[in-house]
C-alpha cells in the first residue's frame, strides 16, 4: 500500500471497472452478431421471397399474353380467313348461276326465234345477243359486289386485329410495368432493412465505444483516490487541531494564564494529534 492507495482496494476498484466493461462488451458483441446473423436470414428470406414473386408475376403475365395470341388473336384471323374462303365460293357459285341463267336464256331465246321464224333476222339475232349481254352486266356487278364485300371484309379484319395487337402490346406494357414496380418495391424494403441493419450494428458499436470510454476515464479517476481521500482527512484533522488551540487559547485568556492554557492544549490533545497523523513523537 502506497501514498496514493491510502484503503489498499484502489486495484479492487481498478478490477471491478475492468471486468464490468469486459462483461458488457462481450455481452454486446454476441448480440450485435446475434443480432446481425437474424436481420441477415430476414433479409435473405426477403431477397428469396422477391426472385419467387417476380418469376410468378412474370410467368403470369406471359401465360395472359400467351392465352390472348391463341385464343383472341389466332383465331380472329383464322375467323377472317374462313369468311374470305366462304366469300370466295359464294361469288363462284355466283357466278356459275348467272352463267347458267344468262345460257338458259339464251337459248330459250333462240329456240322461240325458231320456233316463230326469227331467229335467222336480225331481230332475233338482237333479242339473243342482248340477253347474252344481260349475263354479263350481272357477272359484272356481281365481281363489283364482291370486291366491296372483300374490301370492307379486309378493313373489318384489320380494325379487329389493330385492335387485337393494342391490347397485347397493352398485356405487355402492364406486365413490364408491373414488374419493374415489383421489383422497385422489394428494393425499397430489401434497402430498408439492410439500413435498419446498418444503423443496429453502427449504434451497438458506438455504444460499446462510449462504455469503453466511460470505463477508462472512471478507471484514470481511480489512480490517486486513495491518496485525495487522505487529503481531505488531514485537512480535517488540521481543523480540528485548530479548533482546538482556538479554544486553549480563549481558555487562557479568560482566565488569565495565556501561556499555560497554550502550552496544555498544544502537549495536550493537539500534540497527541499530530503524534497520530505523523507516526511519529511530538
Amino acid at each position: 500500500m502506497g501514498l496514493t492507495d491510502l484503503f489498499g482496494d484502489e486495484g479492487d476498484r481498478d478490477e471491478a471497472m475492468r471486468r464490468a466493461f469486459e462483461e458488457y462488451k462481450t455481452e454486446m458483441t454476441q448480440y450485435l452478431s446475434d443480432f446481425e446473423g437474424r436481420f441477415g436470414d430476414i433479409i435473405s428470406m426477403v431477397e428469396s421471397d422477391r426472385d419467387v414473386d417476380i418469376a410468378a408475376f412474370t410467368q403470369g403475365f406471359q401465360s395472359a399474353i400467351d392465352n390472348y395470341q391463341e385464343g383472341v388473336i389466332d383465331q380472329l384471323a383464322a375467323g377472317f380467313g374462313e369468311a374470305r374462303g366462304l366469300m370466295e365460293q359464294g361469288f363462284d357459285q355466283t357466278l356459275q348461276d348467272i352463267e347458267r341463267s344468262s345460257e338458259a336464256a339464251s337459248l330459250r331465246s333462240l329456240a322461240q326465234g325458231a320456233l316463230s321464224g326469227v331467229s335467222g333476222t336480225a331481230f332475233g339475232q338482237a333479242q339473243t345477243e342482248a340477253i347474252r349481254s344481260e349475263g354479263d352486266r350481272e357477272r359484272r356487278r356481281a365481281d363489283e359486289s364482291f370486291r366491296r364485300e372483300m374490301s370492307n371484309l379486309a378493313l373489318s379484319e384489320a380494325g379487329a386485329l389493330a385492335e387485337a395487337e393494342g391490347n397485347m402490346t397493352n398485356l405487355m406494357v402492364q406486365s413490364t410495368t408491373g414488374e419493374s414496380d415489383l421489383r422497385r418495391s422489394y428494393t425499397s424494403s430489401i434497402a430498408g432493412l439492410q439500413s435498419t441493419l446498418a444503423q443496429t450494428m453502427l449504434g451497438g458499436g458506438q455504444s460499446i465505444a462510449d462504455a469503453g470510454y466511460q470505463t477508462g476515464m472512471g478507471r484514470a479517476q481511480n489512480i490517486g483516490s486513495g491518496f485525495n481521500l487522505g487529503s481531505v482527512l488531514v485537512g480535517a484533522g488540521v481543523s480540528a487541531l485548530t479548533g482546538g488551540i482556538a479554544g486553549g487559547v480563549g481558555a487562557s485568556m479568560m482566565g488569565g494564564g495565556f501561556g499555560e492554557g497554550f502550552s496544555a492544549t498544544l502537549m495536550g490533545g493537539g500534540g497527541d494529534y499530530f503524534k497520530s497523523l505523523t507516526g511519529g513523537d511530538s
